[in-house]
């Protein structure tokens, strides 16, 4: 009686692919492949291979026919010769997934391990050398359970897509701001030449607020002549409010301009900019007295009413200058050596005070007048000129609930 021999599905593919490889492949021009022995090995060039199926038929294929052959070492035909013999068991599966490790079989070692894990879900052994770790009561790869938390491969690194989205996101803004940059540079180019009217209509028509860092530039920019930093401020102006305010703060503290310092004090109290307050705050501590007084008018121009206590901290404020001594002339009735103030300078207020020798330090104490006028512009109707004592006392009636000590900080 004949036997029939059950095998599970992937015993047969294992055994199909055996049958299937005993020789070697050759890979044909016209796109297809013949796996099967080779009877000619040392076959002369422009001789035909000489070749024998695994069902027996015998082919001569003509050079011109075959674009490449790939000769199976002796390890794999040693494979073809044991696989028929293994036993459809996880046992007989893993000890020739370990023939096949030191055989450096991998792909063939994969398959093994495949069959195992198909005959016993749990095997430790065979689920670990695939790649698997056990999370909770399941097996999964790496790729599996990264997955099932969501992420996503990309970029050779596992990524949430919100991440991936937010990168594109990123990306695509550079890419615009790069397109604005090149395009309002053109523009700039082509004003007062034949394309001017042109391109004045293309910048003036300018809404994108990814166009504001190239604006940004332009106004920053002192050796671009006044006329076109206006024009980039007058367009920023129609964008919404805060695209460019810490350039804006450098803009109203340091330039020389009044009407670009005017208008970029003026964008920043549009965006109400808080940052932008304490900026200012922070310049009334300067050393430089001119950029004191110049923050309290960018904090008047602003609106800062919340900056009253600062600014009455700021109403007289003391410097240090080195005084240094002149070898000239007759320095007044006292005889003194007339005295030179390095860049800062107080320009006056030191009265009569002669020195000779070596250069010194002297402290000199500032009523800042602009800092007077911006407490008066965003208080109306109160005045204690440069008494900070009364400013203050002032101060704790109208904005404080509590006593509190407002020297500290000072």
């Amino acid at each position: 009686m004949r036997r029939i021999l059950c095998l599970s599905p992937l015993v047969a593919i294992l055994m199909a692919w055996a049958d299937s490889a005993r020789g070697e492949v050759f890979l044909l021009k016209s796109g297809g492949r013949i796996e099967a022995e080779q009877l000619n090995p040392q076959r002369a060039a422009g001789d035909p291979y000489q070749v024998r199926t695994p069902l027996g038929v015998r082919l001569d294929l003509a050079p011109a026919q075959v674009a490449r052959v790939i000769v199976k070492t002796d390890a794999q035909k040693q494979y073809d010769d044991l696989l028929p013999s293994v036993a459809n068991t996880a046992a007989a599966h893993w000890e020739m997934a370990e023939w096949c490790k030191e055989a450096e079989l991998l792909d063939a070692r994969k398959r093994h391990l495949a069959a195992i894990i198909a005959l016993e879900p749990d095997h430790e052994a065979a689920r670990l050398a695939l790649g698997y770790s056990r999370y909770g009561t399941k097996w999964m790869t790496q790729d599996e359970y990264m997955t099932s938390l969501g992420y996503i491969r990309n970029g050779g690194r596992w990524r949430l897509q919100q991440e991936i989205e937010l990168d594109l996101a990123e990306k695509q803004r550079v890419s615009a701001e790069k397109a604005h940059r090149t395009q309002i540079r053109k523009w700039f180019d082509q004003l007062g030449g034949r394309l001017g009217g042109e391109a004045l209509a293309g910048l003036q028509m300018l809404r994108d607020p990814l166009a504001a860092p190239a604006l940004a530039e332009i106004i920053a920019d002192a050796k671009q002549p006044a006329s076109n930093r206006l024009m980039c401020l007058d367009i920023l102006s129609k964008m919404p409010a805060g695209l460019a305010n810490e350039m804006l703060m450098t803009l109203a503290m340091d330039e020389t301009n009044d009407n670009l310092r005017d208008r970029a004090l003026a964008e920043l109290r549009r965006s109400q900019s808080v940052a932008a307050e304490l900026y200012f705050v922070s310049q009334l501590k300067s050393k430089d007295n001119k950029r004191v007084n110049r923050a309290a008018l960018c904090l008047q121009g602003i609106g800062a009413q919340d900056a009253t206590l600062s600014l009455i901290n700021a109403l007289v404020t003391q410097h240090t200058y080195l005084v240094t001594t002149s070898n000239g002339g007759g320095g007044g009735s006292g005889g003194g050596t007339p005295i030179s103030f390095g860049s800062g300078g107080p320009g006056g207020g030191l009265g009569g005070l002669s020195m000779g020798g070596k250069p010194q330090k002297v402290k000199v104490d500032h009523k800042n007048e602009l800092v007077h006028s911006a407490l008066r512009s965003l208080n109306p109707g109160v005045d204690y000129s440069f008494d900070r004592d009364a400013w203050k006392r002032w101060y704790i009636e109208n904005f404080t609930s509590t006593n509190v000590d407002l020297r500290r900080g000072e």
